[in-house]
């Protein structure tokens, strides 16, 4: 209810430029202050950022216009397909983004750390990811 309700559902009432000020808003940095402050485990934290950046996808993308809609479905899909050999309009699946950054730690860390510091290393680069924007697709509709 804080930022309202879509007052054209078939269109969409956001531009996209004030679309993707929404999303950064919406992403989940509550999240890595918790785990700053040492109430939450990244164990426990990386999921629920991942959940709340698609809530948040998801939310931008309904009050988005239609054709900022649809680009921001067809990028995503596209990656999808490019990186996984399937078309997902809806981004990366848990799997996908735990496989990603697992590949990622385990070459920067090698073989030998052992595998609770591997787990949390990469539950913490989903945490700290799921705040993080494409500066390619900002530079486009922000300007920044």
């Amino acid at each position: 209810r804080s930022f309202g309700t879509n007052r054209n559902k078939l269109w969409g009432d956001f531009d996209p430029e004030t679309t993707r000020k929404l999303y950064h808003t919406l992403l989940p940095r509550a999240l890595i202050a918790l785990n700053d402050l040492g109430v939450m485990t990244e164990q426990e934290l990386a999921p629920l950022a991942y959940e709340a950046r698609c809530a948040a996808k998801k939310y931008a993308r309904e009050r988005c216009v239609v054709p900022g809609r649809i680009f921001a479905m067809a990028y995503d899909g596209f990656r999808s397909w490019r990186d996984h050999g399937r078309f997902n309009p809806e981004g990366m699946t848990w799997d996908q983004v735990w496989d990603k950054y697992e590949r990622q730690i385990t070459e920067e860390l090698g073989d030998d750390d052992d595998a609770d510091e591997v787990t949390r290393q990469i539950c913490l680069r989903i945490l700290e990811r799921s705040c993080r924007t494409n500066p390619k697709v900002d530079k486009i509709f922000l300007g920044d």
